[in-house]
């Protein structure tokens, strides 16, 4: 074995912290727990011996964004073996994949002596991870003609993110469900023609798609 891929199905006593730390969108990660390896190396007869460096990759979590820094460490935690062997941890490293998968790489040594074997069950590991999530963020401007209406007290729109869930059954209406709200800017009256405000980031939940919905509320006056 050269490299092998394991999941949370591989895992037992598989733990996680979350904290969030005092930087917009940026959390520290924590992660423990025993990955289930069971790497089995066996010298031929007369061989002088064998000896591998297989890698273990260990999905710990999806997480859309920037890994900022992290701390890892890993230990063999049940080996079981001939009477000539060798385990040891080599490497360790942690990455976030452009797929959002959080991924601990640890590097072993292997080695069987002779006509032994090595068998490594299980080994711990425990990760420290600071992150930058991808937060959805939707922004834009509402325009329209000086000759329709002027702006009144603000808010003047109702911004919202919203979920289009689709019906549950033929014949039945689907639903509009308002997932996060918006904050306006400034009125700017600089145009001749047109007013502008901004609305900017929503505080909308992470990773969902939504679209933007702009309201008129009754808040304009003026000419019509």
């Amino acid at each position: 074995m050269t490299s092998v891929w394991l999941d949370g199905s591989n895992i037992s006593s598989m733990q996680k912290l979350s904290v969030l730390t005092g930087e917009a969108d940026t959390w520290l990660f924590i992660y423990s727990g025993l990955a289930k390896v069971q790497e089995y190396d066996q010298a031929g007869l007369w061989s002088g011996g064998r000896s591998s460096n297989p890698t273990v990759n260990i999905k710990l979590d999806t997480l859309p964004g920037v890994l900022l820094e992290y701390a890892c460490t890993a230990s063999l935690a049940n080996i079981t073996g001939g009477s000539v062997g060798q385990w040891a941890i080599e490497s360790d490293s942690l990455t976030l994949q452009d797929n959002g998968d959080l991924v601990l790489a640890t590097t072993l040594r292997v080695f069987a002596g002779d006509s032994s074997w090595e068998e490594l069950d299980t080994y711990s590991y425990y990760v420290s991870a600071k992150i930058r999530l991808d937060s959805a963020k939707i922004s834009g401007t509402v325009r329209w003609r000086k000759a329709v209406a002027q702006p009144a007290s603000p808010p003047l729109f109702a911004v919202t993110a919203n979920s289009e869930i689709p019906p549950s059954s033929p014949g039945s209406f689907g639903t509009s469900r308002v997932e996060a709200t918006g904050v306006e800017g400034p009125v700017d009256s600089s145009d001749p023609n047109y007013y502008y405000e901004d609305y900017r980031k929503l505080n909308s939940k992470k990773y969902r798609p939504m679209a933007a919905r702009k309201d008129s509320r009754n808040v304009l006056s003026g000419r019509r």
